[in-house]
């Protein structure tokens, strides 16, 4: 069974859009925790302001969720690396939950996670390709974890 479920935050569990969580997002995250699985956000700050992202995150009063919380404007692949090696997993006990195919599931295919594509918004035709391979689910609201996890 995989115990690391990594998110990412921008399109993922937050809409930067509407500036709130997605329906759902609470319920999945206590269902996850219920089930045993330990949480992490790994996401890119491409603009800069991490502080923006970890102010949303404790005023949407999920962040006692995560065992890990990682903002920064680079490094994304870097930023997994560290997670899983503090948090002490594997690739195969992980997964990786991402609206970017070029980014999550791209590296939970390079080094042997699961991954789950929430394919909406913004980057929904972002297709992926040889170089991402494809995801091991894809789906196009939060809410679907819990049927598949």
């Amino acid at each position: 069974m995989h115990k690391l479920v990594i998110f990412d935050w921008g399109r993922t569990l937050w809409n930067p859009e509407t500036q709130k969580l997605f329906n759902k997002v609470p319920q999945v995250l206590e269902f996850l925790t219920r089930k045993g699985y330990t949480l992490s956000i790994v996401a890119l700050a491409t603009d800069g302001d991490t502080k923006r992202r970890l102010d949303a995150l404790k005023a949407s009063a999920i962040e006692d969720c995560f065992a890990k919380t990682l903002f920064r404007e680079t490094g994304k692949d870097k930023m997994y690396k560290e997670t899983l090696k503090e948090l002490k997993f594997e690739s195969s006990e992980t997964i990786i939950i991402d609206d970017r195919v070029v980014r999550g599931i791209k590296f939970a295919n390079k080094y042997g996670c699961k991954s789950i594509w929430i394919q909406s918004l913004k980057f929904r035709e972002e297709y992926p390709t040889e170089e991402t391979g494809k995801p091991t689910y894809t789906i196009d609201k939060i809410g679907q974890l819990i049927d598949i996890l």
